[in-house]
């Protein structure tokens, strides 16, 4: 007689364990239905810009933006459907209720030319959120100040680059610096208080294509550039020259379009591998790859691993990447449209975007042509969760078919 050998007991049939019992629930729930459960939120305005393609950046309160074309510049507003609106501007409606405003071209009457045409534009932060920034192509830095009296918000420009200007960025801590890149290498620091000359110039080997300033409220005074060669460099502003803090030589194949910079604060505990009081650096460029680089604090005593934590694969080239607002594992990515399309119809938009996403997704988008050419309904936003590193968790659907995404932001509006 064979001796009875126990059998396991079967995983369905078994109890919970003690440290799950009353969550079953939370275990096998619809993801589509957590989070905002209200109307959908998509509004499409358009004709946002020129033609020519266009850039964005959000205000402190997050209800405003503004999108800087070749020769445009508009404030933008977001209402909910509940909320009262100016039927003197013009508007456009979504589906759900959700409005947006345009205020009218204040690029009109400023007096500027051609080669001014924006490159990129910044909203100024704290004292200064009444200070707006564009740069131009042939190396000027123009300010405009939103209080000004009557239609004219031009206020002066100045120039110390020699070539065009790729990318500005201000500080959200000290809201009275800025610095900019420039395809002649050099990234200057700007005090707003005086921009009758720049304060200090670092320069690179060769173009800056990307730069960003630290968020971090313990070394606010960084920045970290990207490179036309691929190189990222992370720099002590208070040394200028002398304070080259990191150099990453290949951070990556190509070169690097787009830097985001993420702290995380102590009270977030997100995830078991984004933790609190941490540093991450968000790169993307035109070898197809987004690359997380792991900076445990801001010091100047502490480097960024030359190995990336994370690297994601999108299918096509990268035009920008943004964290998102209370999710540090989260990344919106841009598709560049002048290298290619996005991801491609086989990557479905996801039902959980009108609902569980928190956010408004703001795009500026060229309108040279009335069609997309390179096919429409390509899905050119997409956002990534960094520990995933092949496929996106949510996509934008038709976000592109007006023309390539020039620019996007992310407005948080609510939590999972």
């Amino acid at each position: 007689m064979q001796s009875t050998v126990p059998r396991r007991a079967s995983t369905l049939n078994s109890t919970l364990p003690l440290s799950l019992t009353g969550y079953s629930a939370d275990l096998y729930s619809d993801s589509r239905k957590h989070g905002y459960q209200g109307p959908v939120r998509n509004v499409r305005l358009h004709r946002a810009t020129t033609n020519g393609g266009g850039t964005i950046a959000k205000s402190d309160d997050g209800l405003r933006c503004v999108v800087a074309g070749r020769e445009s510049l508009r404030i933008l507003r977001l209402y909910d459907a509940e909320d009262a609106f100016n039927n003197d501007h013009k508007t456009s409606i979504g589906r759900g209720g959700h409005r947006i405003e345009a205020s009218r071209n204040i690029w009109d009457g400023s007096g500027l030319k051609i080669d001014s045409a924006s490159t990129d534009v910044a909203w100024c932060h704290g004292s200064y959120n009444n200070k707006i920034l564009t740069s131009a192509r042939n190396g000027d830095l123009i300010m405009w100040d939103l209080n000004r009296a009557g239609n004219a918000k031009y206020e002066r420009k100045t120039k110390f680059h020699i070539r065009s200007i790729h990318k500005l960025s201000c500080s959200t801590i000290v809201p009275y610096y800025c610095v900019t890149g420039s395809a002649d290498g050099d990234m200057r620091v700007w005090d707003l208080r005086d921009m009758s000359k720049s304060i200090m110039k670092i320069h690179h080997p060769t173009s800056v294509r990307s730069l960003v300033f630290s968020p971090c409220l313990s070394h606010p005074l960084q920045a970290v550039v990207g490179l036309d060669n691929g190189s990222i460099y992370r720099w002590d502003l208070q040394m200028g020259q002398r304070g080259q803090l990191d150099r990453l030589p290949v951070a990556h194949a190509g070169p690097i379009l787009a830097l985001d910079w993420c702290s995380t604060p102590g009270t977030n505990n997100v995830s078991d591998t984004i933790v609190a009081d941490r540093s991450w650096i968000v790169s993307g460029g035109l070898d197809h790859t987004v690359k997380v680089w792991d900076l445990a604090t801001s010091g100047t005593s502490v480097h960024i691993a030359h190995q990336p934590t994370y690297t994601l694969h999108p299918s096509f080239p990268v035009r920008r990447v943004l964290w998102r607002p209370e999710f540090p594992s989260e990344i919106a990515i841009v598709s560049n449209e002048d290298f290619g399309g996005g991801s491609g119809s086989e990557l479905l938009a996801s039902p959980r975007l009108q609902s569980a996403t928190p956010a408004f997704i703001n795009a500026s988008s060229s309108v040279a042509k009335d069609k997309d050419p390179k096919g429409n309904g390509a899905d050119a936003v997409e956002i990534w969760d960094v520990r995933r590193g092949w496929i996106a968790k949510w996509t934008v659907e038709a976000s592109s078919s007006e023309g390539g995404v020039t620019g996007t932001h992310l407005h948080h509006v609510g939590s999972h």
